[in-house]
Parts: structure tokens; C-alpha cells; sequence
């Protein structure tokens, strides 16, 4: 669990800590788009922005080569982000042979999504 806990931080903190320590000035990070590849383990994911999925399909995590998280563009930023918690969470998942199923992958979803937001806000303070 401990594997687990530490790869959620080092996924989800590094592309935030890096713009900070680079002085980015972000004050929203829905403002933001997520990052474009996240080291999950040691396998690295592409983070590709598409139209093209299907309808009703949000986002989609292809744990094969190549390993790519895939998000439409056909949702607002808030959803956006979301839906990179969520797929970011699969991939997780997979790489550290964790097993969470689709219900306990929404409930971290949640959880991850306080916790980035509150990190941004305090890490972006002025």
C-alpha cells in the first residue's frame, strides 16, 4: 500500500512541483491542461488530448504499448481534469498490481482531486 500511496504523490505532484520551482504562475489549475506524459512506475504514459472518442467515453488508459492515457476534448476543464485522475489511477493500478476495481477508482478519483487542488493552492500562494 505504501508503493501505491507513493506513486499517486510522484504522478500527480511532479508536473505541478516542477512549474512551481520553474515560477510558473498558476493560480487555477483548472486553468491548466494536464500533463502531457506521467511516469507511473517505471513506465512511462503518454497523455493525449483527442475529439474523436466515442460519445460517451470520457477517457480511456492503455495499460500495452504503447502505454497512453487518452482524454477527450469534449468535456470542460474541470471534467478534464477529472478524468486524468481517474485514467491516471488505472494505470496505477495496473503497474503497481494493485486491483482496484471501477467503484474504488471513483472514490480515489474524488479524493485525488482534493488533494491536488489543495496542494496547487497552497504551492501557488503569493
Amino acid at each position: 500500500m505504501r508503493a501505491f500511496i507513493t506513486a499517486l504523490l510522484v504522478v500527480f505532484l511532479t508536473d505541478v512541483a516542477v512549474r512551481c520551482a520553474w515560477g510558473a504562475e498558476t493560480k487555477n489549475l483548472w486553468n491548466e491542461e494536464p500533463p502531457s506524459r506521467v511516469l507511473v512506475g517505471n513506465n512511462e504514459y503518454r497523455v493525449v488530448l483527442s475529439p474523436h472518442l466515442v460519445s460517451n467515453i470520457m477517457g480511456v488508459c492503455h495499460f500495452g504499448a504503447p502505454k497512453v492515457i487518452l482524454l477527450s476534448t469534449n468535456q470542460n476543464p474541470q471534467e478534464l481534469w477529472q478524468t486524468f485522475f481517474h485514467e491516471a489511477l488505472h494505470a496505477i493500478s495496473d503497474e503497481f498490481e494493485t486491483p482496484l476495481d471501477h467503484k474504488q477508482i471513483g472514490k480515489l478519483e474524488v479524493a485525488m482531486e482534493q488533494l491536488m487542488f489543495q496542494l496547487h493552492a497552497q504551492w501557488t500562494k503569493k
